[in-house]
Parts: C-alpha cells; sequence; structure tokens
C-alpha cells in the first residue's frame, strides 16, 4: 500500500518486496515453491477511525503509527472525505504455496 504509505510522510521497511524477491528467498531458507501469485486490488476507507484501526492491526504498514505521532496526517485524510473525496488505496497481495526440502 505504498500509496497509503506516502500519506503518512514515511516508507515502509517492506518496500522492496517483490513476488520474485520472496520466492528467491525462500528457495535460499531451502523451500520449493509450488506455486506463487500476485494480486492487486483497491481499498475504499469510508472514515479515518477505519484507517486508525486498520494501520493498528498491520503496523508493518506504517512504521511507528500512533494517532498522537499521525494527527497532522489523518486530519488531511479527514478533510478529503468532508470534501467528498474519495479515499482509496491500492493493495497489493502475494499467494505463495511453499514446500521444504527434505
Amino acid at each position: 500500500m505504498k500509496d497509503l504509505v506516502k500519506k503518512f510522510d514515511t516508507t515502509s521497511k517492506y518496500r522492496n518486496a517483490t513476488l520474485n524477491s520472496i520466492k528467491k528467498e525462500l528457495e535460499k531458507a531451502g523451500f520449493t515453491v509450488k506455486d506463487a501469485r500476485e494480486w492487486k486490488g483497491r481499498m475504499k476507507f469510508k472514515d479515518v477511525n477505519t484507517i486508525v484501526y486498520f494501520l493498528k492491526a498491520i503496523p508493518w504498514i506504517v512504521p511507528g503509527f500512533s494517532v498522537d505521532k499521525n494527527l497532522h496526517d489523518l486530519e488531511k485524510l479527514q478533510n478529503m472525505l468532508d470534501s467528498g473525496k474519495r479515499v482509496i488505496f491500492t493493495q497489493h497481495r502475494y499467494l505463495i504455496i511453499a514446500q521444504k526440502k527434505q
């Protein structure tokens, strides 16, 4: 969710993760990748409370997120919503099925 991370003026520690890089890491760790897929989609937020809940539940998206620390960023998002703008971010997910080599 690089576009969401940008709203909080930070970077994710997983910003360089790609399906191929993750597959290579698994193979170096002794796994055989049986299947690997990626998906991109959109996530729409209708209120800032949901964004806060989401970022608290998944802390690696915006490292160090807190309401106090990021209040200004949250206010900007609320202003977007109040002005009728949509708050939509892109998700990028991977599914990898791997088996440990014996």
